[in-house]
């Protein structure tokens, strides 16, 4: 782990409405289910949070009252190009 870093473990923002996704560069576990992370936040992800190996989220497609992420396919595809060593993790809420 870099020395600058102050590990921040695990986070979980579920049914956050505006996830401060550029604020978690040290998180290692990121719960983003039920928020309405788009494709932007996933890119902040990638490129802030060095220390990143899990990520949750919950399908853009699914039904529940609280709305769900703006991410598309594509989008998480970019992600996983660039982390490919983040384990990411959809679940139904």
């Amino acid at each position: 782990m870099h020395p600058s870093y102050a590990t921040f473990y695990q986070c979980s923002l579920h049914v956050c409405s505006h996830p401060p996704t550029a604020a978690l560069s040290s998180a290692v576990h990121v719960d983003l289910a039920l928020t309405r992370v788009s494709d932007t936040g996933l890119m902040a992800l990638a490129a802030r949070s060095p220390l990143l190996v899990r990520l949750v989220l919950s399908p853009c497609d699914s039904y529940n009252l609280w709305g769900t992420g703006r991410w598309t396919a594509e989008g998480l595809e970019a992600f996983r190009r660039l982390r490919p060593e983040v384990v990411v993790v959809t679940v139904e809420c």
